[in-house]
């Protein structure tokens, strides 16, 4: 799976979830390490950023790249039109 065609960390780890763990997240965040609230609230949105650290375990984890991963979190976020900056 390649880091690069995700255009958000939500929507990655959704198919991270999909294509290993039948879209469960509980396999997921055991297999990292972390709690399976941690991967849910990456799955929703609420972690806009995770730490390297965490970014690390999804890497090894997942044979992702790290470097991929950090730019995914790092996006600029698309505003709507109109939309205030």
């Amino acid at each position: 799976m390649d880091v690069k065609d995700f255009t958000t960390f939500p929507a990655l780890i959704r198919g991270l979830a999909a294509r290993h763990h039948e879209t469960h997240l509980y396999p997921m965040a055991a297999r990292i390490g972390v709690s399976s609230g941690t991967v849910q609230q990456w799955e929703n949105g609420m972690i806009k950023a995770p730490t390297i650290p965490a970014l690390r375990l999804l890497a090894d984890a997942y044979e992702l790249d790290l470097g991929d991963l950090i730019n995914l979190v790092s996006r600029p976020k698309s505003r709507p039109p109109g939309g205030r900056r």
